[in-house]
């Protein structure tokens, strides 16, 4: 079977909540392409993807690895996205590139990624963010603790919770 085309969910300009779940025939490496913002041609006028989305979840898509949020001049990514839920993702080894576009975002949860290896450096730069949820990530679950490699990027988060339990 192919792999399957998402319609172009990004241009529904009143689209305030949307659930992504159990899409296992998406491509393993989910960029703007593959929800339909990007028609191939960067350069023409300014778009901004998703205007008005609130909260993102995106579940049980087992066969995930990379998601890109494309850099460009001309695009605009989720502008008033307060949330992000990924939760059961096991193949996915990274938050997304681009993640700083998020400038809106106050909520990110993280539960049941096995595969995923760090924080993303651009966390530090989401002055907005007030919540960090990580449940259930072998990996990433001790990085993110005091003594762990990627609490320099996310010691600014006032609440921070691993496994349900309180850091900071």
């Amino acid at each position: 079977m192919g792999k399957m085309v998402l319609p172009a969910l990004g241009r529904l300009e009143f689209l305030e909540y949307l659930n992504l779940v159990d899409l296992d025939s998406v491509s393993p490496i989910m960029g703007l392409e593959v929800l339909g913002v990007l028609n191939g041609d960067i350069s023409a006028a300014p778009v901004i993807a998703f205007p008005k989305l609130k909260e993102l979840s995106i579940r049980k898509m087992k066969h995930w690895e990379e998601w890109m949020i494309k850099m460009t001049v001309n695009i605009t990514v989720m502008p008033l996205l307060q949330k992000l839920t990924i939760f059961r993702c096991p193949m996915l080894k990274s938050l997304p590139h681009g993640l700083s576009q998020l400038k809106a975002l106050q909520t990110l949860e993280v539960r049941d990624c096995d595969s995923l290896m760090c924080m993303s450096d651009e966390l530090q730069h989401l002055t907005t963010l007030q919540r960090l949820d990580i449940n259930k990530c072998p990996i990433l679950g001790p990085r993110c603790q005091e003594v762990g490699e990627d609490w320099g990027i996310i010691s600014h988060i006032p609440n921070i919770y691993i496994d349900r339990k309180k850091i900071q």
